[in-house]
Order: structure tokens, then sequence, then C-alpha cells
């Protein structure tokens, strides 16, 4: 098992960069001074080769604080190549999730929202506590997402403040848009 001591006898962490460096030759392809690892491009993710392969932002925080964490670690500005500590943070899977932008076949643009073939209307809905909750259908895209948000902004049990990424989409759509209105 790979320990704090162990990890920093190999490689150096710059925690304001979130770049990792060589510091011993552990074979014949490492240089020491050489940027560890690399970017795995269909996951975004950053991986290091130690023995076996690690993502970088568990690494940053074995190096950081010396365990790796049971739970998640999310990448707060949703970059998964960023590992600089201050965008790291130890959490939830609930959370990890409601951080997560988007699909890439999402058709609306908003995150929680999708057309209902069915109906010719969007749907809105969200995912609390490992349950599906459907928050309705909507004439128009904006308005199901609106729908989403005020849930999100309301709802206790929405644990994380990670709105971030449906107020973006919103505001792309609708520049005017303040989330205080919501309250």
């Amino acid at each position: 098992m790979l320990t704090q001591k162990r990890l920093k006898e190999i490689i150096e962490y710059d925690q304001e960069t979130g770049v990792f460096t060589w510091k011993k030759r552990t074979s014949n392809r490492v240089r020491v001074g050489d940027i560890a690892g690399g970017l795995h491009k269909p996951s975004g993710y950053v991986f290091i080769g130690l023995g076996r392969r690690y993502k970088a932002h568990r690494l940053a925080w074995l190096y950081s604080y010396g365990y790796i964490p049971e739970t998640e670690i999310d990448h707060v500005n949703g970059r998964r190549s960023d590992n600089r500590l201050l965008n790291l943070r130890e959490t939830s899977h609930q959370c990890n999730m409601q951080n997560s932008k988007h699909s890439n076949n999402n058709t609306s643009g908003f995150k929680g929202v999708s057309f209902d073939m069915s109906t010719g209307r969007w749907k809105s809905y969200i995912k609390i506590n490992y349950k599906m909750i459907n928050l309705g259908r909507h004439t128009d895209a904006l308005e199901a997402a609106l729908t989403r948000l005020t849930l999100e902004v309301r709802c206790q049990e929405w644990s994380c403040d990670m709105r971030g990424e449906l107020v973006k989409s919103i505001m792309s759509v609708w520049p005017e848009f303040n989330l205080r209105s919501l309250n």
C-alpha cells in the first residue's frame, strides 16, 4: 500500500498548480524533474503510474493530508484535470454527483431537464438520496430548468451548494436571471 512517506520520496506535488514532478527515477521511462502522469482523454482525469495507476487528485490528497479517503474527492470547478489542492474536497457520492456537468447527449442544455417525446413537453427531474424525483412537464426547457433550480435552492436534502453549472446554463439563455428571485 502506498504511504504518504513513500509518495513524497518519489514525487513532488505543487499545491498551487496541481502538478506532480518526479523526484526519483522509478523506471527507464522516468526522468527526475519531468511531469509525472498524463491525461486520460476519455475520462479527463490525470493518472500517475506508481506500481499501479492512481488518479492524481487522490494522490494529491494523500500527499497533503496523509490518507486517501474512503469517500470521494470532488473537483470543485468540475475540471477533472485541475488537481490544485484548493480545487479538491472530500465529499460524499451524492455531493460529487450534484457537482457534475450535464451529460454530453443532453439536448436541453440544462442539467436535470430532458424532452419527453411522448408528451411533446420538457420534463425536469432531480435525484436526491439515490431516489429520482419527477418535477413535472413544462412548455419550454428554461421553465423546466427554473423548476429544478427552485427545488435545489429550497430543498434541505440538497446538501451541497453546487448549483453553478445549472445557473450558468440558465444565464446563457437569460442573462438577466437573478438567483435571489427564487427565494
